[in-house]
């Protein structure tokens, strides 16, 4: 078994001069789409392009989406950390930060380093601020890093909503709602928010998790000629 991980990152330009490794490409590709007795393990925040045809597809090739801790993992994690906080705190933090291991582990910390006396002080205002920690907000730093203005755009307009769904006639209409190439750009960049799990869907529209919403309102900001979005009803 092969194993490459980040291969979102391997699969992306660093800038003009340094292209994608074309060698990556072909691996993953003729992986995809020859027969073997081998196996090849990739995580990535997206599923590679080169992945994505309907060769692939037809062949013994899985699909995994990893999701945040349950509850009762996000306990262990807690006790293996030996915070001492009351259950309704624990099941707050694991709520807010969407059972993400890395910022649990970093919230955790925080709180036994500057919180030892009282824990539960650190959690009392979790419902309405979220710490976003340097480690956590550099994981997201470069998850966001190569989102187009549209799709910047489209995360400042959910957030100001908080985590409450939003249709998307909604955020179509935000944009003027009436230019059907409009329509297709807001589209296909759901699309791709939705690809890279920055985006949260359901029967009732489009959201975000509580950490995004976090992020995005302290350190995403709207490029200079679009100016800030007015906040939607959902």
């Amino acid at each position: 078994m092969l194993v490459l991980d980040d291969v979102d990152r391997i699969l992306r330009p660093e800038s003009e001069t340094h292209p994608v490794d074309k060698g990556y490409e072909q691996l993953i590709e003729q992986m995809g789409q020859r027969v073997h007795r081998s196996s090849l393990l990739l995580v990535s925040r997206d599923c590679p392009k080169v992945l994505d045809t309907e060769e692939a597809s037809a062949t013994d090739m899985r699909r995994l989406q990893l999701r945040g801790l349950t509850v009762e993992a996000g306990l262990q994690l807690i006790q293996l950390y030996g915070l001492d906080v009351a259950s309704e705190a624990a099941d707050l933090l694991i709520e807010r930060y969407s059972g993400h291991p890395l910022a649990l582990k970093l919230v955790i910390q925080a709180a036994q380093t500057f919180f030892a006396d009282d824990p539960g002080a650190f959690f009392a205002d979790l419902t309405d601020n979220l710490l976003i920690l340097d480690d956590l907000r550099h994981v997201i730093d470069q998850q966001l890093a190569v989102l187009l203005p549209l799709e910047r755009s489209l995360l400042i307009r959910l957030a100001a909503t908080g985590c409450e769904p939003v249709t998307f006639q909604t955020l179509w209409g935000s944009f003027g709602g009436d230019q059907p190439l409009l329509k297709s750009a807001v589209l296909e960049a759901l699309s791709r928010l939705r690809r890279w799990s920055l985006l949260e869907t359901s029967d009732r529209g489009f959201s975000l998790q509580p950490i995004m919403t976090a992020y995005v309102k302290q350190y995403l900001q709207e490029s200079p000629d679009k100016g800030a979005p007015e906040a939607l009803s959902p």
